[in-house]
């Protein structure tokens, strides 16, 4: 009777950590892929329906009409509070995205304060969870507006992905004078004294907190 009750108990033991020796195993296979998921970013198709401005577009995405804000960057605004070169800018967005099939890649925040969605926009589905600096410039329509001198950088944390990059965009879109003295954009002709002049070249300056 004792010998039936050891083997029974031992057989329960040797269960037991077989049990334990799976989960482990199934947790460490596991991880990585949990990992991975976490990782990869969001991307939406969706259809652009309008073009507000250079760095604001409308959207349909999963049946409703959204607002939708580029990250990491700022163009001129158009309308009452027109800006120096706003026309330009908006042009040129509805030219490469009026009614046009996108792709809205999200960051670490999803809508700003007035309720926007928030994202990167590729006018090509992106390959891969990381793509390449090459990608970024030639299928990013936020880090064509920076390669094309229609926005300037426009950091917004904790939305700052592809900061250094973009910063180096702009860099590059307005040349060595920038090494030497700041390059200036009149941002509100309604004013005192005309303009109001902001630094454009220095993306630091164009932080917000």
């Amino acid at each position: 009777m004792l010998k039936k009750v050891a083997a029974a108990v031992l057989l329960f033991v040797l269960a037991v950590l077989a049990g334990v020796i799976s989960f482990g195993c199934l947790s460490a296979q596991g991880r990585p892929q949990q990992a991975n998921a976490q990782n990869a970013p969001v991307i939406i198709r969706v259809r652009v329906t309008s073009v507000t401005d250079g760095d604001t577009i409308r959207a349909t995405v999963n049946g409703r009409n959204e607002r939708i804000r580029l990250i990491g960057v700022n163009a001129p605004e158009t309308g009452r509070r027109r800006q120096l070169g706003g026309h330009e800018a908006h042009e040129f967005a509805r030219t490469h995205l009026h009614r046009r099939t996108v792709w809205l890649e999200l960051d670490a925040r999803e809508r700003d304060r007035h309720g926007r969605l928030l994202a990167y926009v590729w006018l090509q589905e992106p390959d891969s969870a990381s793509a390449s600096e090459a990608q970024v410039r030639e299928h990013m329509f936020n880090a064509q507006l920076l390669l094309e001198g229609h926005a300037q950088v426009m950091t917004v944390p904790p939305n700052v992905k592809y900061t250094d990059l973009f910063a180096t965009i702009q860099r590059e879109a307005v040349g060595d004078l920038l090494n030497t003295r700041p390059l200036r954009q009149p941002v509100c002709p309604r004013s005192e004294g005309g303009f109001d002049f902001s630094p454009y070249a220095d993306p630091a300056l164009n932080q917000r907190k």
